[in-house]
């Protein structure tokens, strides 16, 4: 049954889309209903009669609109423009186009809008009939898929989607960042469940956390060991939450991977050094540069030294209230701002809250962080009872001291008396018994020369500290070979070649280091005629003093013991405190000392002649580190 014109009225005018009768030779709208009115912002009258181009952007020619639409009413596409709704305002339109006879058709008429038609007239001309659909709404929603889509492809961290409808919740998304973390290219994930990221170090429980959050629907966030496409293992932080439509049901699982990996790694770094503060005896705290400072983190302790009950109490009071001397505190703040090591150290006392001085030494350095702010952290070591104790050890010292003076003075005193007496007897003694008279008068010259090494063993044991400078080798050794054959005219001392004008890394010292060689070399041999020969050789980094006797020699099993090594005390198996002075010294100086048989050297070391080798004596080797 046709429809009358009426109906077809009621009908075209009551369309929800925008509908356009437009004559295909001339381009003339010859009708539109209501909806393309209110799309267009204008009347009927506005629109009907005239040119169907004057209303799409940009203008241009009707015969090239006319084109368009006719090409796509041919193969059933659409035409994408924009349609003027105002002025200088257009929306973009997707125009599809029918071609119709048309049944009835409004005359053209210049009245209002809504004025009735005088007359219908019955054509059979054809006409193209264009729905004109407002995509507006559309094209927002599809910019903004695309810049969802596009955030996601390049977030900075890996994004993928799960089709919970798929078997096995199949992957269906991820982005480039997933591809880079796993190593898996989008063809080898996607229609795969993700478990294939899962491995033998994974923890099970936590994959059951994830699974269990899928059931439920909700979301969730662990972190679990995963495996790259190479097998690499990281540490993935998962999160996977559902997606929902407009009623609620889920869509999709998003899923967002992090590889913190390294982030573990610092956390863990900064508990085992956090467990450290919080276990160390020493105390460390934060505080800032003001001048009474107030207390950031304090460890228990700092709480403990400083006499308070917990870090609440603490830091009811600044740092400054802590500190005997104020100025002492700002001192180092002003120290670290100028100095240019990384820290400041100062010994400095503190009041504690239960009334006691404590001796400390406090290791400050400076810090900025980001906004700006300035921040001291400070670690304060307890040194009471080291200062107690070393000022019991310099008491010790100081009475060791006048002891050694005390007792060397009066032993010299008793020897000296001996010497007297010895010498007033040698005319009152018959010729057996001179002999005892010398052996007594050689025995006090060696006490006394023994209470000269103990000054000296005294000087370098109760030293505080050793400092060492250049000296001059040349005078040193002679001067001691000058004094020696002084004292023991009865020994040939002589020197192959000459000394050479070196210095040597040493302190005063060193004149005992020779006194104490040459004397040994003297006193311990059995000739009737001591045969002392000293050598010195040098070159680039070092100087050596051979002094050879001709005395009874040293086995080898004592070569080592002769100097008190591995024994360092006066009860060692050496033949004395002046050999292990020697070694003392020497150690000290960064040489080395040693005895070798005298028979070894031959003619190679210039001691002597070959007429003259003697498989008896000993040759005591000084190696000292040249200075100049």
């Amino acid at each position: 049954m046709a429809l009358s014109s009426s109906t077809y009225r009621t009908l075209f005018d009551a369309a929800p889309d925008a509908l356009v009768v437009v004559d295909p030779e001339t381009g003339q709208v010859r009708e539109c209903n209501r909806r393309y009115c209110d799309l267009c912002g204008v009347d009927r009258a506005d629109l009907v009669g005239r040119t169907f181009s004057t209303r799409v952007v940009p203008d241009g020619a009707d015969s090239d609109l006319l084109d368009r639409l006719r090409e796509a009413a041919g193969k059933g596409e659409f035409v994408a423009s924009r349609l003027r709704t105002g002025p200088g305002v257009s929306v973009p339109v997707e125009m599809r186009v029918s071609a119709v006879d048309s049944a009835v058709e409004r005359p053209i008429e210049s009245g209002a809008a809504g004025t009735a038609p005088s007359e219908e007239r019955a054509t059979g001309a054809e006409r193209f009939l264009v729905r004109v659909t407002d995509v507006t709404d559309r094209r927002q929603r599809e910019r903004e898929l695309e810049r969802k889509s596009r955030a996601m492809d390049e977030a900075p961290f890996g994004v993928s989607i799960s089709d919970p409808d798929g078997e096995d919740n199949p992957l269906v998304f991820v982005n480039e960042r997933f591809r880079e973390l796993t190593g898996y290219d989008t063809d080898e994930v996607v229609g795969r469940n993700c478990r294939f990221l899962q491995g033998g170090a994974t923890d099970s429980a936590r994959v059951a956390e994830i699974r269990e959050a899928i059931d439920a629907e909700e979301p969730v966030t662990v972190e679990l060991r995963n495996y790259r496409r190479d097998g690499t293992e990281f540490w993935n932080r998962v999160t996977v939450s559902p997606v929902r439509d407009e009623d609620g049901t889920v869509v999709n699982f998003v899923g967002f991977q992090e590889d913190v990996t390294e982030q573990r790694r610092n956390r863990k770094e900064l508990e085992l050094a956090y467990d450290l503060l919080e276990t160390v005896r020493s105390g460390v705290f934060t505080t800032d540069p003001t001048p009474d400072g107030e207390f950031g983190y304090v460890n228990p302790a700092l709480v403990s030294l400083l006499g308070a009950g917990s870090a609440e109490e603490l830091r009811e009071h600044t740092v400054d209230d802590f500190y005997a001397d104020s100025s002492e505190r700002q001192e180092l703040v002003e120290a670290l701002r100028t100095t240019d090591d990384d820290h400041v150290s100062r010994e400095v006392q503190l009041e504690t809250l239960d009334g006691e001085t404590r001796d400390v030494k406090v290791t400050a350095s400076l810090s900025t962080d980001e906004t700006g702010t300035e921040y001291v952290h400070k670690v304060v070591q307890d040194v009471t009872e080291y200062k107690e104790y070393e000022k019991r050890l310099e008491e010790q010292r100081d009475n060791l001291e006048i002891l050694n003076q005390m007792v060397r003075h009066d032993i010299r005193n008793d020897l000296q008396i001996v010497t007297a007496y010895t010498d007033f007897l040698s005319d009152h003694v018959d010729e057996d018994g001179a002999e005892y008279v010398s052996k007594i008068r050689e025995s006090a010259a060696h006490a006394v020369e023994l209470t000269r090494t103990a000054r000296d063993m005294a000087d370098v044991m109760l030293a505080p500290e050793t400092t060492h400078q250049p000296l001059g080798l040349r005078s040193a050794l002679e001067g001691e070979i000058d004094e020696i054959r002084s004292k023991h005219s009865e020994a040939v001392i002589t020197v192959t070649g000459s000394i050479p004008a070196v210095t040597v890394c040493a302190d005063d010292m060193l004149d005992s280091v020779f006194r104490n060689l040459l004397s040994n070399a003297i006193q311990h041999n059995d000739k009737e005629i001591p045969n002392v020969r000293v050598d010195v050789a040098d070159d680039e980094e070092t100087v050596t003093v051979r002094i050879a006797d001709n005395g009874p020699g040293v086995p080898d099993s004592q070569k080592e013991a002769i100097f008190g090594k591995g024994e360092k005390g006066l009860e060692s198996g050496g033949t004395g405190i002046g050999l292990y002075l020697v070694e003392t010294l020497v150690d000290g100086y960064g040489g080395d000392v040693w005895v070798e048989d005298r028979v070894e050297q031959g003619t190679e070391s210039g001691l002597v002649g070959p007429e003259e080798a003697d498989p008896e004596g000993a040759v005591f080797v000084v190696e000292l580190q040249r200075a100049d």
